[in-house]
């Protein structure tokens, strides 16, 4: 990953990592080779690593709720992600559906998704740091 990233900056990109930390509980190799990660690019305003714990679906689900709870796994928060995105699955052919993704982002969600994520920050029991790259995307995208 960091040879990726490495290879952006050489070449004048933006980097962006999307990762689920959620094995990050339970193996203290992967957490510190996360915590390292962010640690290297922690001053690089070119390098936004955007983990989820426990996973990114926890970043879907803050689009339609506001909560703090801890989420033990992914499949815990899928369970409750049903109730707003019926039908949702962790495999290709469901993502690529644009519907769900375009009801995500009506309404305010993901205005109202980022703002709950920033308040909630890296130190909850359950986040997300997606919002930092919306927000940079939002930024420096013409009007």
């Amino acid at each position: 990953m960091e040879k990726l990233i490495d290879w952006v900056l050489q070449n004048g990109g933006i980097a962006v990592c999307v990762c689920d930390a959620d094995i990050t509980r339970t193996n203290e190799e992967r957490s510190k080779k996360l915590q390292d990660m962010k640690m290297r690019f922690a001053k690089n305003d070119r390098v936004f690593i955007c983990d989820s714990i426990p996973s990114i679906e926890f970043w879907f689900l803050i689009h339609y709720m506001n909560t703090r709870k801890y989420f033990k796994d992914s499949d815990a928060v899928i369970k409750v992600l049903k109730k707003y995105i019926p039908g949702y699955e962790k495999t290709g052919p469901f993502l690529e559906k644009l519907s769900w993704v375009a009801n995500l982002c009506s309404d305010d969600r993901l205005k109202d998704a980022c703002k709950r994520a920033s308040l909630l920050g890296p130190v909850s029991e359950s986040y997300s740091e997606i919002y930092r790259a919306i927000n940079l995307f939002t930024e420096t995208s013409p009007k």
